[in-house]
């Protein structure tokens, strides 16, 4: 019984980390992801319209993207949702396209996305300890109910904080990978 309870918690933290990894790996330092822009969406006559469908995108020694549309009409729409993503991209209006450029790797930037990256961190260590706090709390009403034994209890919990510490720690090893990409520039 309880063993399904451990496979939710690791399925419910795995989730986590895959959420982190991918955030962390969106965060862009020498060069251009272009996978932020292939997902972006608008509507026209109540019709879902991919980017990729109305535009051709050409990357510039990786740090200068161009996005050329086949039609003027959808610049200033992808123009707005580009702002809204709030990336820090210098971004410029010429004819027929938008041109993002990625910003210079000053030691201000390079500060402001370590910050980021730990905030995130400490987010996601946040969101760790209030899972195990909820598998502690369900160990706690077995044991309440008298579903398990005082010994099946001690288990369950030592077993969940080993879990959720060693989550943490493959959080930590993302964050510092990231870190040492992002000092090596």
């Amino acid at each position: 019984m309880y063993n399904n309870i451990y496979e939710d918690l690791e399925i419910k933290l795995k989730n986590l980390i895959n959420n982190f990894q991918e955030q962390i790996d969106n965060i862009y330092i020498n060069k251009i992801p272009l996978k932020l822009f292939y997902n972006i969406k608008l509507k026209d006559n109540n019709k879902d319209i991919d980017i990729k469908d109305i535009s051709n995108f050409s990357l510039k020694n990786n740090k200068e993207l161009i996005i050329k549309f086949n039609n003027s009409k959808y610049i200033k729409e992808i123009n707005k949702i580009i702002l809204n993503m709030k990336l820090d991209f210098n971004i410029k209006i010429d004819n027929n396209c938008i041109i993002l450029n990625l910003p210079l790797n000053t030691k201000e930037r390079k500060n402001k996305i370590l910050r980021y990256i730990k905030n995130e961190l400490e987010n996601k260590k946040i969101i760790v300890r209030n899972i195990r706090n909820l598998f502690n709390n369900k160990n706690k009403n077995m044991l309440k109910n008298k579903n398990i034994s005082k010994n099946e209890y001690n288990y369950n919990f030592n077993k969940i904080n080993k879990i959720t510490n060693n989550n943490i720690i493959v959080l930590e090893k993302i964050f510092k990978l990231k870190e040492l990409e992002v000092n090596k520039i």
